[in-house]
């Protein structure tokens, strides 16, 4: 085999294994840590011959210092919130979520009861999160549930705002979905 396709042979390992440098490719053969048929001196004639890639080439330049621009940010945190509930299962489990806006601040609490929950587990739990809340000073000014026709009468919370059969609370339905995705994420890939 001639000289330069040993070369164009050295050069294509090297731009397969992610554009490693000569210097890398030529330990990788000579500790073994790669079973090929390229030796060490096709690496060197693929230099020769073909000179330094592109790649290599554009790794080793020197970045040039950026300037960086210090700005501050003022966030506006409104103390008014409005709370947007919801009831959602995941293995098995009940949660209340809530999302207070305009801060996005999402809380989810674990219903004991599971599937059998009650209105005062529920109620229990959102006076939980609004008094967290209120220890952040914030003042929740209007909560809106996603009653869903099943759990009864609401008892113990001003200004509630339960949603009849049907209709559903858009926001609590969206911070569900990102919970929910985030979750199957996190149990799907673990290892064992």
């Amino acid at each position: 085999m001639d000289e330069k396709k040993r070369a164009t042979i050295a050069r294509g390992l090297q731009d397969r294994l992610g554009f490693a440098s000569s210097t890398t490719l030529q330990r990788m053969i000579a500790r073994e840590s790669i079973t090929t048929n390229v030796k060490q001196r096709d690496v060197d004639l693929a230099l020769e011959i073909l000179g330094v890639s592109a790649e290599e080439a554009a790794g080793k330049t020197v970045r040039k210092k950026t300037k960086i621009r210090r700005t501050e940010v003022q966030m506006s945190m409104e103390k008014e919130q409005i709370m947007y509930a919801d009831v959602f299962y995941t293995c098995g489990k009940a949660f209340l979520l809530a999302i207070f806006e305009p801060s996005h601040i999402v809380f989810t609490d674990h219903l004991p009861s599971d599937a059998n929950h009650t209105t005062e587990e529920i109620v229990d739990s959102m006076k939980r999160m609004i008094t967290q809340m209120a220890n952040r000073s914030f003042v929740v000014t209007e909560k809106q549930f996603d009653g869903e026709g099943r759990h009864g009468t609401f008892t113990g919370l001003l200004g509630l705002i339960i949603h009849p059969p049907g209709q559903h609370v858009g926001r609590a339905e969206r911070a569900i979905r990102n919970v929910k995705e985030t979750l199957r994420c996190l149990c799907g890939f673990r290892p064992w």
